[in-house]
């Protein structure tokens, strides 16, 4: 099956948080399943944002798949 599949350079935004606030909006706003691929996303900022949508009960109940390649420092969500 195809996805609608939206990439995204993490280095349009200026803070780790600005990014987390884009990647929770795109996650809960999803009407449709699609991917979400964010490009450039530094290991430094990978962590605070995997454990921030972790925790978060509004992307638990949206049931994304979020995964996070730190080789090619792409994080990807489907849902």
């Amino acid at each position: 099956m195809d996805y609608p599949v939206v990439e995204v350079s993490a280095s349009t935004f200026s803070t780790p948080q600005a990014l987390l606030t884009q990647v929770k909006k795109d996650i809960t706003q999803s009407t449709r399943p699609g991917e979400f691929v964010y490009n450039d996303v530094s290991l430094a900022w990978s962590r605070p944002i995997l454990d921030a949508l972790e925790e978060d009960g509004e992307v638990e109940a949206s049931n994304a798949r979020i995964n996070y390649n730190s080789v090619t420092k792409t994080m990807w969500i489907r849902t």
